[in-house]
């Protein structure tokens, strides 16, 4: 990530292949989805606090940045208010460019925040923990280990769903249908398939790259500039969540590390990879993200209409 994003500062032609980023998308849901068990889904209704904790979060995060964006960044309205929404990129510059916010600016200003996130949130998790972070992958699983078996199951959990995902028109279909189906899979016990660690190794490189080549071709005066006002409002939104993690962390006995990773502001898939890597629970990461994504997605179009008459 880093290195793609300095060549593209520096002016340099770098770019990730569709043709490498949703197969490898798709990857990583159905990575996601083989981490629900019978075992984990039945905890799901022990997190009602959490949860309650990530509906207002968005609230505050979202009102902040939106504040921030407009009368500091001096961006007009729909800009600054889908700017500042903790949803989904494709999703927050869909409904900023339609209600006549810069469809540029959106995309980059949530490109900066979730690279700076991703930069910042292992070390974060470090400070909280005391532990040193993971480097290299927890539960190491070899290449050997996969059978036929579990590659046709993979297979089949990648493309079902990508194509229940197309056909429902969920939000980034590529990664939230393999997960549903994997995850069914799984919790049904119809296989208990693994991926090989350096699949999630390449999937991390190729999202990485990803993330430093929204850069190129924007000029770096530009760059900095959307940096520089980001760095604010992503400081804000992390502090928020480190606070929110350690309120919800007196209240039940759930771990501090866990929680802000869920309450992070870094897209689903970095977010669950992180936690993968820093051995912290896949399956609540995942759920907590989610619900976030729904919550703004869902609800953003209905506030920025209040904002507008206000």
């Amino acid at each position: 990530m880093f290195a793609c994003g300095s060549c593209a500062v520096a002016g340099l032609s770098v770019t990730m292949p569709m043709a490498a980023r949703l197969p490898m998308t798709a990857v990583i849901g159905s990575m996601l989805g083989s981490a629900f068990t019978i075992e984990v889904v039945g905890q799901l209704g022990a997190w009602p606090v959490p949860l309650a904790g990530v509906l207002l979060y968005v609230c505050v995060a979202g009102s902040l940045s939106y504040i921030y964006f407009n009368r500091i960044g001096r961006l007009d309205r729909p800009t600054a208010f889908f700017a500042g929404m903790p949803g989904g990129v494709v999703e927050m510059v869909t409904l900023g460019a339609e209600r006549g916010g810069d469809e540029r600016m959106i995309s980059l200003v949530h490109g900066a925040r979730i690279f700076l996130v991703v930069m910042s949130t292992p070390f974060l998790i470090e400070w909280l923990s005391g532990a040193s972070i993971a480097r290299g992958f927890a539960g190491w699983v070899p290449l050997s280990s996969i059978t036929m078996s579990d590659t046709l199951w993979f297979a089949f959990s990648v493309g079902l769903g990508i194509a229940v995902g197309s056909a429902l028109r969920l939000p980034a279909p590529y990664l939230l249908g393999p997960m549903i189906i994997s995850a069914c899979f799984h919790v049904s016990a119809l296989t208990e398939f693994q991926l090989p660690s350096v699949v999630i190794a390449v999937a991390q490189i190729v999202l990485g790259s990803n993330l430093g080549c929204r850069f190129a071709g924007v000029p770096a005066a530009k760059i900095a500039q959307v940096f520089a006002l980001s760095i604010g409002a992503t400081l804000a939104m992390l502090t928020l969540s480190v606070v929110f993690a350690l309120s919800i962390a007196n209240l039940t006995d759930l771990e501090p590390a866990a929680l802000v990773l869920a309450l992070s502001p870094g897209g689903l898939p970095e977010m669950s990879l992180i936690a993968l890597s820093l051995n912290v629970s896949v399956v609540f990461v995942v759920v907590h993200h989610l619900a976030r994504v729904l919550l703004v997605v869902s609800g953003s179009g209905a506030v920025f209409a209040a904002v507008q008459k206000g």
